[in-house]
This record gives C-alpha cells, sequence and structure tokens, in this order.
C-alpha cells in the first residue's frame, strides 16, 4: 500500500492466479460458478474506504517475461478509496482557520503586543498538536504524505506570522 496522497488515497489490490510453467496449451483456469464475490458486509466492516470489486473474466493472459508468451490466469481486483470528509471536516478545516487566524492578527492595533504573541504562540502549539494527534491514527511510512505537507505549510505559515511581528517590533 502507498499511502502518499493520504488521506486522499486509493489502494487497488490484484490478485491474480496464474499458471508460472504451464502454457494455454497444456492447461486452462475457470471460474466455478459466479467466481470470487465480495462479502455484502465488507463496507459495514471497513467505513472509512469505499469498496469496489471487479472480477475479470480472462482465462489467458500475456507476459513478456514469459517465455510461453500466453499462459492461463484469473484475474480480479479490489479498489479501495479512502472517505476523507472527516480529514476535512477534523483537520484541514481547523488548521485552515489557524492560519487565517494568524495571519488575521496584523490587523490588531500594533500596543497589543502581549495578546498577539500569545495568540500567535497558542495557534502554533495548537497545530503541532493537531499533527501529533493525526500521527496517532495515521499509518506510519518512511515518506512525506499529502497530510504531512499541508502540516508543513500550516506550521511555517503561522511561525513565519510570529517571526514577521517579531521583526516588526525591532
Amino acid at each position: 500500500m502507498f499511502f502518499d496522497k493520504f488521506p486522499f488515497d486509493k489502494q487497488t489490490c490484484h490478485l491474480d492466479i496464474s499458471s508460472y510453467f504451464y502454457s494455454t496449451d497444456d492447461m486452462a483456469f475457470g471460474w466455478e460458478g459466479d467466481g470470487i464475490n465480495a462479502a455484502p458486509d465488507i463496507p459495514d466492516a471497513l467505513s472509512n474506504y469505499l469498496f469496489t470489486f471487479h472480477q475479470e473474466n480472462l482465462t489467458a493472459c500475456h507476459n513478456d517475461a514469459f517465455v510461453n508468451g500466453q499462459y492461463p490466469c484469473l484475474k480480479s481486483v479490489m479498489t479501495f478509496t479512502r472517505r476523507y470528509r472527516s480529514f476535512l471536516i477534523g483537520v484541514y478545516f481547523p488548521s485552515l482557520i489557524f492560519v487565517v487566524v494568524a495571519w488575521a492578527s496584523f490587523f490588531w492595533p500594533p500596543e497589543a503586543i502581549p495578546a498577539r504573541t500569545v495568540l500567535l504562540i497558542t495557534l502554533l502549539l495548537s497545530t503541532i498538536s493537531l499533527y501529533a494527534g493525526i500521527q496517532q491514527i495515521t499509518p506510519p511510512t518512511n515518506y512525506t504524505r499529502a497530510i504531512d505537507n499541508w502540516f508543513f505549510a500550516c506550521i511555517v505559515a503561522i511561525a513565519s506570522a510570529l517571526f514577521q511581528y517579531a521583526t516588526i517590533l525591532q
């Protein structure tokens, strides 16, 4: 599974049953009855995903890496598309509001130094805390995901508002 677009990811799982050695001249595969069927309770068990199942009725496949050319095979594809609405409402929208409020603090009177500083530091810590909470419920990876890039941009935007205000006071 690849989570580089998390939480806007889509996972596709291929199930290929084939012969490694025999060609279609020696062997044939076929689905018994309707073949593989998805259990009707899968959507309930995977509430965060939109599940689709597609069975290909192929009985012969071709691969240039195989010496025999055509070989017997059966294929099916399962697709899991993540539902990201809860991430939009619970993660992206609040962090966007934090950034907007941080930059809106420049419209306050210049004399409100303590209020502006406390607000910006609180927003920065709240964003970092929200990101730490998201890290607990997301799959671990050794690469950057879309949600990581979003939070990096939010943290940089809030921190830059704090640093910009500090340079204005100089």
